[in-house]
């Protein structure tokens, strides 16, 4: 989605067949961050909730971004999940714990926390919707991001790399 709006793209991922797959859709895609030029942003989306050492990742990523550059994480919010699976229709409230693939759960303290350990800096009165809603184009993507996460319960945060002095 990111390429169609004009933005320089690529990827990582470990499985050798869907890297394959990235590829073949004209995406450049490695094994590791350490593989790529440093990013001046990466979109962290759904990944934390599924890896083993989630502090160990973000280390790696912060050393590898560029200074200044932005780091935005999208994770299940599960602040609230015993309420939210006794408010019945309990199929749809399942969203921020399953798949059984999630093996971490986050709050916004504890994203915040990985996010300072790993040496970044919160961005602080950041929203969710980052397009400029005066252009079209930016209504359009704003809509569509509330539309989303409407659907599913979602915590998101962004953080940058300082800037070296």
């Amino acid at each position: 989605m990111a390429q169609g709006f004009g933005y320089q793209v690529a990827g990582v991922e470990i499985a050798g067949p869907r890297r394959d797959y990235i590829r073949k859709m004209g995406i450049s895609c490695e094994e590791a961050i350490e593989d790529l030029p440093s990013p001046s942003g990466v979109n962290c989306e759904q990944v934390l909730e599924h890896v083993l050492h989630p502090l160990e990742l973000l280390e790696r990523i912060a050393r590898h971004l560029r200074p200044g550059g932005i780091v935005r994480i999208g994770v299940p919010d599960v602040s609230n999940v015993p309420e939210r699976m006794s408010s019945g229709d309990f199929h749809r409230r399942l969203n921020s714990v399953a798949p059984l693939e999630h093996i971490n759960g986050y709050t916004s303290k504890c994203l915040e926390f990985l996010g300072v350990r790993a040496g970044l800096k919160p961005v602080k009165g950041h929203t969710d919707d980052l397009a400029d809603c005066s252009t079209l184009r930016g209504s359009i993507e704003g809509y569509v991001r509330s539309q989303a996460r409407s659907l599913l319960y979602r915590r998101r945060m962004l953080f940058q790399k300082p800037s070296e002095a």
